[in-house]
């Protein structure tokens, strides 16, 4: 033991403790001078999320994990009315009837000076995985028809999307409030193939194919999955176990950490949550060897989807033309819409995938494009029906896409840019309608 202190080990122990902490001071002092203002605001966030962690732990579950939809007698489900969902790490905004438009929004409230276009389709439409509603393609095609509007003319954009719906929900919609609109714009395709293959084959309870999406249909009118609950209750607890008053609560790399972690929890429940359970081999039957054991019925479902699509878009041009309002039905953007490109699972998400079982995602989507090409000739002699495909239009650039179906701010902002020159071009106008009554 002599020899050891002799040496000097204890001294070079004392060192190298002291070192370190100077380290952690320097890093310390780093973080504070370098992320002062955002650690200031994220420990006030995370206070305020603490408590909310503590009112929902301790109110029924229904009320935790239905924080973002609700059951709807006509559509199955829509967003909740007036929502923040800043608690799930997700920075939207819903008006009083669940669409992401602002807070006070109601359609029936427009002024009658403005052209209102109504935005429908699904999750792409609605702006997936995009923080604030600036960033949705709403917002970006109301800029650009708002940037070379004649004096006095002015357009208002409003987003009737709903992740997950499909065809069916859009037409009773569009019947309901067509007399508060000016124009319509569709922006759909993806859904169209994977809602009826889902209800059909993912699910323990068969739903109709023309039915809302099993994905959220089927938690609001039956108890939450185990997993969406755990996924809610484990982020509750992460969030309110911050101590604001500790010791750890004192340095800035402590709550950099901490609000970073935050954040990537309440990602990952907030797609648990919405998406329902994760599709694994002891929960639902979508396995891929299922589909290659029965490929013609998933073909059949496939097509049911395809025929669907071309359906109530004819029934959507009919009830338009009764109030003579122009009608653009845009085929969405795709990742795989090449067959030469490779799949890169990673950007498919979980839910996503038993779609694809049955070959390359291009065959379906090629099908479509297709039928969707048919739709478009026979609309060429009418002005106020056009048809748009834009199943190749954010090709080529990851920065375009969120994963395989949804685009990023940066993608709506190209599509949007694509969709007002071909209203441009294509003699389709949106001007002040004179309803019948």
């Amino acid at each position: 033991m002599e020899g050891r202190f002799q040496n000097g080990l204890l001294p070079r122990i004392g060192l190298c403790i002291v070192a370190a902490v100077l380290v952690v001071i320097a890093v310390e002092v780093v973080v504070r001078l370098a992320f002062a203002e955002s650690l200031r605001l994220s420990i006030a966030e995370m206070i305020k999320r603490k408590a909310v962690a503590q009112a929902l732990l301790a109110s029924e579950a229904s009320e935790a994990t239905q924080q973002l939809c609700r059951d709807h007698p006509f559509f199955g489900h829509t967003m909740r009315a007036q929502m923040d969902a800043s608690p799930l790490g997700w920075q939207i905004e819903t008006d009083r009837n669940g669409f992401r438009n602002q807070n006070d929004f109601d359609i029936r409230d427009t002024p009658g000076d403005v052209i209102v276009i109504g935005l429908f389709g699904g999750s792409a439409a609605f702006g997936w995985g995009i923080d604030g509603n600036e960033g949705t393609l709403a917002s970006h095609l109301e800029k650009q028809f708002n940037s070379i509007a004649s004096p006095g003319t002015k357009y208002r954009v409003v987003n009737l999307a709903i992740p997950g719906w499909h065809y069916p929900q859009q037409f009773y919609l569009i019947s309901r409030i067509i007399q508060h609109l000016d124009g319509i714009i569709t922006f759909d395709g993806f859904n169209e193939i994977m809602v009826p293959v889902g209800n059909t084959l993912a699910y323990k309870q068969l739903l109709p194919p023309d039915f809302p999406s099993g994905l959220f249909y089927l938690p609001n009118f039956q108890k939450q999955r185990p997993e969406q609950t755990l996924a809610m209750y484990g982020l509750l607890e992460f969030d309110r176990s911050y101590e604001p008053d500790s010791l750890l609560a004192k340095l800035g790399l402590y709550n950099l950490w901490r609000s970073r972690q935050a954040r990537s929890k309440r990602n990952q429940a907030l797609k648990t949550i919405q998406l329902g359970s994760q599709l694994t081999k002891t929960n639902a039957p979508t396995e891929e060897s299922i589909f290659r054991k029965d490929i013609l019925l998933y073909d059949s479902i496939v097509e049911y989807g395809i025929a669907e699509h071309a359906k109530y878009s004819q029934m959507v041009d009919l009830i338009a033309s009764e109030y003579g309002i122009p009608v653009l039905h845009v085929l969405q953007p795709f990742m795989y819409t090449d067959p030469k490109t490779r799949v890169d699972r990673k950007t498919v998400p979980k839910y996503a995938r038993f779609v694809f079982a049955n070959g390359h995602p291009s065959i379906h989507y090629m099908r479509l494009r297709n039928r969707f090409k048919e739709l478009a000739q026979r609309s060429k002699s009418k002005k106020s029906v056009q048809y748009l495909d834009l199943s190749d239009a954010l090709a080529g650039k990851e920065a375009n896409w969120i994963d395989l179906i949804h685009p990023s701010s940066v993608g709506n902002r190209l599509a949007a840019k694509k969709i007002h020159s071909f209203v441009e071009s294509s003699g389709i106008e949106f001007k002040l309608q004179v309803h019948p009554d």
